[in-house]
């Protein structure tokens, strides 16, 4: 996905080509009086034509990553965008360390040191530029690097990896862990797709290898690996601050909390890492030194929206504070602790010193202010295809060169050719077309952009779905459970609570403690079983333990080495194999039968999918096909579709009775409460209603002349879709044409 040619007619905007002049001459520029939207555009547009790294500064975590994509889509891949996160607590919070997203915040360190930054572009919110960190020249030192055939001994490198933050552990599956089985070392380095293993022979490296931690089987040999620490903050360091933190007045801490404080100036005086480092960040880096240490000389600041900026470094600054005071009145912290950022005021201080650029200020300082308000907002279509087709086909007429940004690739370019527009169609790829629009022309490209902006003068515009559709895709988050996401669940396990060991069976948790085993420390969850027998489960294996979510009284404990959970499970599997085969047999008689064959998905069923406001996730699409696959089979359908709160059902439901609807069929929904049926009654009304599509509700809501009425529309057809309660199983119910019978959470009802 690239708009990186609209960039190339942008440059010569007349506020664009103000603002390079300046910056040339040595003075800072301030762009105002544009649509927001325009924002990435601009910079980009700067950024081509600065000879440097840049750095584009924003209020907060969720804009930096919009930039990134937009930043990304308008400079397109001659240029690497990266952003830096800070961590998602705010100072004092003491949450978890996350050592995946520690390590992937010293990869970026060490690629802005150590690679060419040229066409480099960073972004960071204002929260970002107030984290302490290594100062480069100490990181620099703790990076390590062997080479093959190098003489390391394997307590040297172990000894490192130990100060530098590694985790010791049995295997290695994530970044930032250690392995070590006699003479062979596995090292996952941070920013590394894949860890490394070393066989030594005595002190000498005989082999490096690339493998893949889940088969163990070897990806490649390497010459040369590069090792760095597993944390933004120099925690090899701990043991020489603990003298300075025991030093704390810690009168007021609670007992427990006076306690845990004592004990965590112990782990530091032995080198150990802990949770919660970044309270301690005042202490490891004295220096003060942050992202700006790290930045390149010449790098091009660019700040978006500057005023914002200010607002957020002052109120995170001021929370953080407060969070303090809290936590000293309550007695959670010692009092007299060295603040672990760098102050608002410092930050906003060096921002006004470097930046080259202010997108959208309203106070500048010393910068010159150049108005960009000859770019302006698109027009808002909303789903009026005619309306956009009709204005397209007169911009067109009048040499405006348009870019159609949009998730529907295929389905906007139907439409715009319906009506006698052929636009050049960019479904993204290596292949894509960078050059600039000529004038008179269109093309529609594959964007993730959530708006567009227009500028009459040169005749060039962007449109994105939120104006063409009146809708915008919002990424859903996937991927797999990290540590601290395991680290995450259990901490949110309360003291008392039962849970479920997928070996052992139902215990009570008991808390999170911490024990030596082998001398390597780890955190446990500690789970009692009857008569008192307990169990010890490491943190970074809670996946085998679940709630219970059995519901009702409380359940009995299983007891260690008992048998008895294995007889539960077996007892349930015999049942299991009991139920599959009457299931079997159920379905060995449907498949006899003759169900409904529903045609292929049509025009309007892709139009509904492609207006889901949201990104599938990969269960959600396979659940969908599957279902329109069972629909379009001549066999009866029997599905369970299964998922958390929040998850999509619902979607899918719309998608199936929609199918049946286009086929001429009736859709019965059937859900257990009136409050259920009404917020479903609601949903499908919202996703169904550019579509000439009846649907009711039938339910104690509804007066008994309501009723009649609807139940007279079932019958005679002119109701396509029912929602309802118990109330649609009644005798008086009949439908016309019933091919779709859809139940919500069917274990609620009681009814067979």
């Amino acid at each position: 996905m690239s708009l990186s040619h609209i960039t190339t007619d942008l440059i010569q905007h007349e506020a664009v080509r103000q603002a390079l002049a300046l910056v040339q001459s040595g003075s800072p520029a301030n762009i105002t009086d544009f649509p927001d939207a325009a924002g990435p555009a601009l910079a980009a547009a700067l950024i081509r034509d600065f000879e440097s790294s840049s750095l584009v500064v924003t209020t907060r975590r969720d804009r930096a990553d919009y930039l990134a994509i937009a930043l990304a889509e308008y400079l397109g891949t001659d240029y690497e965008v990266g952003v830096w996160h800070a961590p998602d607590a705010l100072p004092y919070e003491q949450l978890p360390t996350d050592l995946e997203a520690g390590v992937r915040r010293v990869q970026m360190l060490h690629e802005m040191r150590s690679k060419d930054t040229n066409r480099r572009v960073w972004v960071t919110s204002v929260n970002g530029l107030m984290q302490l960190l290594t100062p480069p020249a100490t990181l620099d030192e703790m990076t390590l690097t062997l080479r093959l055939a190098s003489r390391q001994s394997v307590d040297d490198l172990h000894a490192w990896a130990t100060r530098a933050g590694y985790e010791t552990s049995p295997v290695v599956q994530e970044p930032g862990t250690i392995a070590r089985r006699g003479g062979i070392v596995d090292v996952f380095p941070p920013g590394a797709d894949y860890p490394v293993r070393f066989d030594f022979f005595g002190d000498d490296i005989e082999s490096i290898r690339r493998f893949d931690p889940h088969t163990q089987r070897s990806i490649e040999r390497l010459n040369r690996v590069t090792l760095l620490p597993t944390s933004e903050l120099p925690v090899w360091k701990l043991p020489s601050i603990a003298d300075a933190v025991s030093r704390l007045d810690t009168s007021t801490l609670r007992e427990e909390v006076a306690d845990d404080w004592s004990r965590r100036i112990d782990h530091m005086r032995e080198g150990a890492l802990g949770d919660s480092i970044d309270l301690f960040a005042g202490y490891l880096v004295p220096e003060k030194t942050t992202l700006f240490d790290y930045l390149p000389v010449e790098t091009a600041v660019i700040l978006d929206q500057p005023d914002s900026i200010a607002l957020v470094a002052k109120q995170i600054e001021g929370q953080a504070r407060d969070l303090a005071r809290t936590f000293r009145d309550s007695g959670e912290l010692p009092r007299g602790l060295t603040l672990p950022f760098l102050p608002a005021s410092k930050v906003l201080g060096a921002l006004r010193d470097v930046a080259k650029v202010k997108l959208g200020a309203s106070q500048a300082d010393d910068a010159v202010a150049i108005s960009a308000a000859s770019i302006v907002d698109p027009p808002l279509f909303s789903g009026n295809m005619s309306s956009l087709t009709t204005t397209l086909a007169e911009q067109l007429a009048g040499d405006w060169a348009i870019a159609l940004a949009t998730d529907q690739v295929e389905r906007l370019t139907d439409i715009v050719e319906e009506h006698g527009v052929y636009p050049r169609r960019i479904k993204g790829g290596p292949d894509r077309p960078t050059a600039p629009l000529l004038p008179g022309t269109v093309e529609v490209q594959a964007s993730d952009i959530m708006s567009g902006w227009m500028w009459p003068e040169g005749k060039l515009a962007v449109w994105s779905d939120l104006e063409m559709f009146g809708f915008r895709k919002q990424p859903r988050r996937t991927g797999k459970r990290t540590t601290s996401e395991r680290r995450s669940f259990a901490q949110s396990l309360n003291p008392g609570e039962y849970v479920v060991h997928i070996d052992h069976g139902i215990a009570r948790f008991s808390g999170l403690v911490r024990m030596e085993t082998q001398g390597i420390e780890r955190e446990y969850l500690l789970l009692e079983y009857e008569r008192g027998d307990k169990l010890y489960v490491p943190v970074d294996q809670s996946d085998r333990v679940s709630r219970y979510s059995g519901g009702g009284l409380s359940p009995a404990l299983n007891r260690l080495g008992s048998g008895e959970w294995v007889r539960t499970k077996r007892k349930v599997r015999r049942a299991v194999r009991e139920m599959a085969f009457e299931l079997i047999q159920l379905y060995a008689y449907r498949e006899s039968g003759e169900g409904i064959t529903y045609p292929p998905d049509g025009r309007w069923d892709q139009e509904l999918a492609e207006s889901f406001p949201y990104s599938e996730t990969i269960d959600q699409a396979k659940a969908i096909d599957t279902v329109t696959a069972d629909m379009e089979s001549s066999k009866p359908m029997d599905r369970l579709v299964c998922g958390d709160v929040g998850f999509g059902k619902t979607e899918i439901a719309i998608r199936a009775a929609f199918k049946a609807v286009n086929a001429g069929r009736q859709v019965a929904v059937l859900v257990p409460t009136t409050v259920l049926a009404l917020q479903h009654f609601t949903t499908f009304r919202d996703r169904l209603g550019a579509f000439p599509v009846r649907i009711e509700m039938l339910s104690r809501l509804r007066s008994k002349k309501e009723q009649e009425k609807l139940l007279d529309g079932l019958r005679d057809g002119q109701v396509d879709i029912v929602i309802g309660t118990h109330r649609l199983v009644q005798k008086d119910v009949a439908f016309k044409d019933l091919g779709l019978a859809v139940v919500d959470e069917e274990q609620r009802f009681g009814v067979r």
